[in-house]
């Protein structure tokens, strides 16, 4: 199950940026200075980061180096408050408000496979590498539009096991998207499906999982407001058992009750 640690919700930490990579036209990497965040941050979990509007931004963690005391985050500019953290140079500093969310369990995890599309890649690159150190073997199947706009497949190449990379225009290891070359892999009942990216990727990564009776854990995408739990813009629809044993579902806030969920939880609408 997801582990939720909530220590440090709601605490502001001025932090100094480390160093701004741009991977394309509208993808980077910021490298930000915490020791706590760094030290405390596990995989799924995200960050609230200002950037110059009325509302913070959630950013999800891509890795951490706790001997420099760093952690990254992958962004995709996508309106005014992203392109101004675009323009930000090693020395800039930022308020940020985490780590937030609950995270990956890889408890009791041996293999596992994690299926990312777009910027949903990044939370699973700091899933592989805490996978990478904990002995746990793993592969990523990460989709992408193209060869072009690909990102981090040199890093994801050097610490999972096995890769697949496909692109929609098929100029990569495979021709369509994650979820398709997930179909193409022999799964096991053995191994741990970890998912995060486009919601129509997710519910097909759970429906190969589930005809192969493989556990899948999601990390859902919602459009957040607070980050904290207060606001509930963020709810989801997550099932449940009314008290005559019929099925039934309640609403859940991704940014506190999630973002990571059982995908055999979620209602998948």
């Amino acid at each position: 199950m997801p582990v939720t640690d909530h220590i440090h919700r709601n605490i502001e930490h001025k932090c100094r940026i480390i160093s701004n990579r741009h991977i394309n036209d509208d993808v980077f990497i910021l490298e930000i200075e915490n020791k706590v965040i760094a030290g405390s941050s596990k995989p799924g979990q995200f960050v609230n980061v200002d950037c110059g509007s009325f509302l913070k931004r959630p950013i999800s963690i891509c890795g951490t180096d706790k001997d420099k005391g760093t952690f990254s985050i992958g962004i995709r500019i996508k309106g005014e408050g992203t392109r101004r953290l675009s323009t930000k140079i090693a020395g800039d500093e930022l308020t940020v408000i985490g780590p937030l969310g609950n995270c990956f369990d890889l408890s009791g995890v041996s293999s596992l496979v994690a299926v990312g599309g777009g910027i949903g890649i990044f939370p699973l690159m700091f899933l592989i590498e805490e996978a990478k150190r904990m002995g746990i073997k793993s592969t990523a199947v990460c989709g992408y539009r193209s060869l072009s706009e690909s990102f981090c497949t040199i890093e994801l190449s050097g610490k999972a096991d096995r890769t697949c990379f496909s692109s929609d225009c098929g100029d990569m290891d495979f021709h369509g998207n994650a979820a398709q070359a997930l179909s193409t892999l022999e799964l096991s009942r053995g191994q741990t499906v970890f998912t995060c990216g486009p919601i129509q990727m997710m519910r097909s990564v759970y429906s190969i999982c589930e005809a192969h009776d493989v556990k899948c854990f999601a990390s859902l995408e919602e459009r957040m407001g607070c980050g904290t739990g207060i606001c509930l813009v963020c709810a989801c629809k997550i099932k449940t058992i009314d008290k005559s044993g019929n099925s039934d579902y309640e609403y859940k806030r991704c940014c506190y009750d999630g973002p990571v969920f059982d995908a055999s939880e979620v209602v998948w609408d």
